[in-house]
Order: C-alpha cells, then structure tokens, then sequence
C-alpha cells in the first residue's frame, strides 16, 4: 500500500521546484538589467552559470536540510531561516 515518506527531502518537492524556478527567475532578470536582452556574447557563461545554480540549490537543499518544519513554522520563524 501506500507509505508516507516522513524522513525524506522529497516530502515538500513543490517548495524546492517553486525555489529553484524563484531563483532562476532572478538569476535571468539580473542579467538582462546587467547586459541587455541582445548581447550574445555573454551567453554560454552564464548558461552555465545557471546551471551551476541549479545544482548548487539541490544540493543546499539536500544537505542543509532547510525545508524541515516549513509547514509548522510561523512567519516570523520563516523569515529567520
């Protein structure tokens, strides 16, 4: 039958996706405000760049353990971690 996964980093995976894609967003904004839309020159870097933020949120996600409890804390508490 069915088991909940209690223990797992997976339990809140909308978070982390909704993280990952906020992120992202801002990453790609930032270099418009920087470059311009039309400055190809740039564009393998931080193509890159991009990616290596991806897999640096994952794994801050996997071994800081961050989303623990983010259903029962307060607004407060949320804003400190």
């Amino acid at each position: 039958m069915y088991s909940r996964l209690t223990h797992s980093w997976l339990k809140h995976w909308e978070f982390i996706l909704l993280d990952m894609i906020c992120l992202e967003i801002s990453f790609f904004m930032a270099f418009i405000m920087r470059h311009g839309m039309i400055n190809s020159g740039y564009l393998s870097l931080y193509r890159s760049e991009a990616a290596i933020l991806f897999v640096c949120q994952l794994l801050a996600v996997f071994f800081g353990d961050s989303f623990s409890g983010i259903l029962k804390r307060g607004y407060y508490i949320e804003f400190l971690n």
